[in-house]
C-alpha cells in the first residue's frame, strides 16, 4: 500500500531557499512526486502560511503574479482539507493530549482526516506517532542508527 503523505508548510517553502541546497532540492523533488502523484495532501492552512511566508518572510518576497503562479500550480491542486468544526475540534483534542501548539495540532487533524499515514514535516517530532500519523522530517536521511539531519 502506497503512503498517503500530507505535506506541511516548510516542505514548499524551501523550494526557495537559496541557502541551503540540500534542503531546497528535497523539496523540489517532494513536490514533483505530490504533482504527479494523488497520494499527497495539504490544507488551507498551509496555503495560508505559505502565502505569507512568502510575500513578508523571504529575504526576497515573491511577486504577486509569482505568488499566485506557485498558488495555481502547486498549492491549490494538492489541497484537499477545507475548515470544519470538527476538524478544528480535533485539533483542540490533539494539542491538549499532546502538548503541540494550536495550528501544529491543526496541521494533524488535517492529516488524520484525509487519512494520511505519515505526515512530512520539519517542525514536529520525527518518528513521532499520533494515531495512525507517523511524522516524518524528509530532511533526514535514514542510517542504521535511525535518522540524521544533513
Amino acid at each position: 500500500m502506497k503512503d498517503k503523505i500530507f505535506l506541511d508548510t516548510n516542505i514548499f517553502v524551501y523550494n526557495f531557499d537559496e541557502n541551503d541546497s540540500f534542503k531546497r532540492q528535497r523539496s523540489i523533488e517532494i513536490v514533483s512526486s505530490a504533482l504527479s502523484s494523488d497520494n499527497y495532501y495539504t490544507s488551507y492552512q498551509v496555503i495560508q502560511e505559505f502565502t505569507n511566508v512568502a510575500s513578508r518572510k523571504f529575504a526576497v518576497p515573491l511577486k504577486k503574479p509569482d505568488l499566485q503562479t506557485y498558488l495555481k500550480s502547486v498549492l491549490f491542486p494538492l489541497c484537499r482539507v477545507h475548515y470544519s468544526h470538527e476538524n478544528i475540534l480535533k485539533a483542540t483534542e490533539i494539542q491538549q493530549k499532546h502538548k503541540l501548539s494550536f495550528y501544529d495540532s491543526l496541521i494533524v487533524s488535517s492529516a488524520l482526516e484525509c487519512k494520511c499515514n505519515v505526515l512530512y514535516s520539519e517542525d514536529l517530532g520525527d518518528g513521532d506517532k499520533i494515531q495512525t500519523l507517523e511524522i516524518r522530517n524528509p530532511f533526514k536521511v535514514k542510517t542504521g542508527k535511525g535518522r540524521k539531519e544533513l
